[in-house]
């Protein structure tokens, strides 16, 4: 009962039958709610051939320790590592089960954020440089592989210094934070916006077959940032630099096709 750790136990058909204090507190539910109430009832889903594999596992006499989402009294859900320790008579028939549950959702979402922040870009939220690369090294394995083709496109604001020296960095972000969205809006779901610092950013195209498809999604963002920008009540204007390379016909790797698309931008 004083364990800081949620512990419960269940009865041969996986119903509670006692829960402490501790997990109580941590479900939300009163007191005698549960009891008799089947321990995958916490379950966000129903799923009955992970509830057959449960049980079945736990006739064989199988411990196990897995993380596992469990609903709590108001419909949340959170993050847990449970542990389940069947016993038995002397018979050898499972008698009940004891479980451990052990909340790591603040854990999980702490986790979550480190791994935004390594990801993704904080001004904009687009990915960052080094998610971009990784994700650009998975679709030439693919497009290799299945004959395919992508294009990648170099994208630099022209004039962003002027716009940040003039009117300040708090307006720089501003306008950033807005090119970001407008050229977000001009891709497929299936493509991929990178910050890659600055003013520089990265889209990677998938499944395009022709340059002529690549040159019509590059026009598209074009005339999305042409655009009047409203910054601090003054309306300003940007244009866009945007080189591409193509796979396979500019390069064959990662270092040839961004030296490519980025010569192209410079151009």
């Amino acid at each position: 009962n004083l364990s800081q750790d949620g512990i419960a136990a269940l009865d041969t058909t996986l119903c509670f039958t006692f829960l402490n204090p501790r997990l109580l507190n941590l479900l939300g539910y009163p007191e005698n709610e549960l009891i008799g109430q089947r321990f995958d009832s916490l379950w966000p889903r129903e799923d009955s051939a992970r509830s057959r594999e449960l049980s079945e596992r736990l006739q064989r006499g199988e411990a196990a320790t897995s993380e596992q989402e469990l609903r709590n009294a108001d419909g949340r859900t959170l993050t847990a590592i449970v542990t389940d320790a069947p016993h038995f008579d002397t018979a050898g028939h499972l008698q009940g089960v004891i479980l451990t549950i052990t909340d790591i959702s603040e854990r999980k979402a702490s986790e979550e954020r480190i791994h935004y922040l390594a990801t993704h870009d904080p001004l904009t939220g687009l990915a960052n440089r080094a998610m971009f690369m990784d994700q650009m090294n998975t679709s030439l394995l693919i497009s290799r592989r299945h004959r395919t083709r992508f294009a990648l496109l170099f994208l630099d604001l022209d004039h962003f210094k002027d716009i940040n020296d003039s009117l300040g960095h708090a307006a720089g972000d501003t306008l950033l934070i807005e090119a970001a969205r407008r050229m977000r809006h001009g891709l497929r779901a299936s493509d991929l916006l990178a910050r890659q610092g600055g003013d520089e950013f990265m889209a990677l195209l998938h499944d395009i077959h022709t340059m002529h498809e690549a040159l019509g999604v590059a026009e598209k963002i074009r005339r999305a940032l042409n655009e009047v920008f409203v910054l601090d009540g003054r309306e300003c204007l940007v244009s866009a630099s945007i080189g591409i390379a193509l796979y396979p016909d500019h390069g064959k790797d990662l270092a040839s096709l961004t030296r490519c698309a980025d010569a192209a931008m410079y151009r």
